[in-house]
């Protein structure tokens, strides 16, 4: 891949405007970063991204992360906890709700270590369909550049993936759509269906546009592979149309466009007698129904859709959600704000696979014990992976108590966690003896979350502030 995006030739030279607009305010998205103010003012973080910035004399380079230097990389790391996930986790754990979905392993590719071998036979859906498979609803949260979405290129190296190889839940969509059509207006037509049924949202305005625009291109790729031609332009216009209503630009724990405050926040501010003013309340975040034809609040899903399981707006929520909060002034004292996301997911979705902090599953750390408990005692929970030393997950992080990846099914029922240990066998013999102490009856703890509420919070790349109760 090239070292950054060039606006000035096709496609972006005409959808570039289109990529830019924030489907909720009706202008376009906003920097929400000062990672940019020092080519001037426009540049800050409230200001909207204009055209004019991304491609007039005096214009921002625009990169993914991968080729940025190894020093904003750790700075962005540092201040924002902005971690992208590997390429190869990004695949395991795709590959996870792949083996759910189908009921058997290495549907798509065999892992090996930190890589992939892409089995080449055509998709086997026995007796399941294919058109439901490329149906299914997927939401990436604080998607960042949409890893878990494409995967156009690797994201700790920057080199180009070739599309055969592509691990991204939209690639496999795709290339399910190229396997099983005929006509290249019924491969459209199903492509369409695969970008109508994916969705992100991030808080910080550069990684949304490059995930928009890694969406948009992942089209043109497939497109240009499957019929050795360009689309059509009026073609791309309404991919774009899909790309930008359903990857927006949300302060993801409030449903607000960023930098704004929730009502609720106003009132706990004052509660907390802090100093600072609120921020100028920002219109709520709305997203597209397409089978349905409507366009909704996302608040709305947690509210009406999320207690009846059989109306999830979702049916699967992944992603790698910021894990802590910057603490405020001089304090050292950072707040995890992880299981927030992962009591949002758990309310409009049927299942979600999180790469967090795995220090809950120790019941340590700052997260609530009682959320601790409900996670250890949840018969719908697996760890799929746990690494007790983060930086070989994470190169360069130091992330106490180690990470996990961690898969709520709420259409399954197992043996809770109950007592974790980072090692497989001793789980099983733990488990054992915890069974012979309570009769073989598990323990499943009530869960409330705390009605405590934070003080307001740093403004990030991911929206970190406050989920009061009624929000989740």
């Amino acid at each position: 891949m090239t070292n950054g995006f060039q606006f000035r030739k096709y496609p972006l030279d005409f959808l570039l405007g289109k990529l830019l607009t924030d489907k909720t305010t009706g202008k376009a998205i906003i920097w929400a970063t000062d990672g940019y103010s020092e080519y001037g003012d426009q540049y800050c973080d409230r200001y909207e991204i204009t055209k004019v910035a991304l491609r007039g004399q005096e214009s921002v380079m625009l990169q993914p992360r991968a080729f940025k230097t190894l020093e904003i990389q750790q700075q962005r790391t540092k201040s924002k906890a902005e971690v992208f996930t590997p390429t190869w986790i990004v695949n395991k754990m795709v590959n996870r709700l792949d083996e759910e979905w189908f009921g058997r392993a290495e549907v798509f590719n065999r892992e090996e270590d930190r890589n992939w071998k892409t089995i080449t036979d055509p998709i086997n859906f026995q007796k399941k369909k294919w058109r439901d498979y490329v149906d299914q609803t997927v939401l990436e949260i604080a998607c960042g550049e949409a890893p878990f979405i494409v995967s156009r290129y690797n994201v700790s190296t920057g080199e180009t993936i070739p599309v055969n190889e592509r691990i991204g839940i939209l690639d496999r969509k795709l290339r399910v759509v190229t396997e099983n059509t005929q006509s290249e207006d019924e491969w459209v037509k199903w492509a369409k269906r695969a970008y109508e049924s994916v969705y992100g949202y991030e808080y910080q305005g550069d990684s949304l546009l490059i995930g928009r625009i890694n969406i948009l291109m992942t089209f043109l790729d497939y497109y240009n592979q499957v019929w050795n031609k360009n689309p059509d332009p009026s073609l791309l216009t309404k991919i774009t149309n899909i790309i930008v209503w359903n990857f927006w630009q949300m302060d993801g724990l409030n449903g607000r466009v960023p930098l704004g405050t929730a009502r609720s926040q106003i009132k706990q501010m004052a509660l907390f007698d802090l100093d600072e003013e609120p921020d100028t309340l920002t219109s709520l975040c709305k997203i597209r129904k397409w089978r349905g034809k409507k366009t909704i609040l996302f608040e709305e899903l947690g509210m009406k859709e999320g207690h009846n399981m059989a109306n999830r707006k979702f049916n699967v929520v992944i992603g790698n959600p910021p894990y802590q909060i910057e603490a405020p002034g001089t304090s050292t004292s950072e707040k995890p704000i992880y299981h927030l996301f992962w009591e949002a997911g758990k309310k409009i979705a049927k299942k979600v696979e999180l790469i967090t902090p795995g220090r809950f599953l120790f019941n340590a750390g700052a997260t609530p014990k009682s959320w601790n408990e409900q996670m250890l005692n949840d018969p719908h929970l697996k760890v799929e992976v746990f690494e007790q030393k983060s930086s070989d997950i994470f190169p360069g992080t130091d992330i106490k108590g180690g990470v996990a990846v961690v898969y709520w099914d709420s259409t399954t029922i197992s043996e809770p966690i109950g007592t974790f240990t980072p090692y497989s066998e001793l789980n099983s013999l733990v488990k054992n003896r915890v069974s012979e102490k309570i009769g073989g009856i598990g323990l499943v703890a009530e869960f409330g979350m705390s009605k405590k509420k934070y003080g307001k919070q740093k403004r990030s790349p991911v929206g970190w502030k406050s989920l009061t109760r009624d929000e989740q």
